[in-house]
């Protein structure tokens, strides 16, 4: 059991850091980039729409 803990959470950390550019981090700093990214891509989403509609 003490074996396995750690490589289970480090599986998760791996998963949660693999949306951010970085990958040796905690879990709370790769929360915080996936919340940072996941607003980026929508900040670029309603540029995009915006953009359309302007040329519309």
């Amino acid at each position: 059991m003490k074996m396995s803990s750690p490589r289970i959470m480090q599986q998760k950390r791996s998963s949660k850091s693999s949306n951010s550019s970085r990958v040796s981090m905690t879990t709370s700093t790769a929360e915080e980039n996936l919340i940072e990214s996941k607003l980026f891509s929508w900040m670029r989403l309603f540029r995009f729409a915006s953009l359309l509609c302007r040329a519309e």
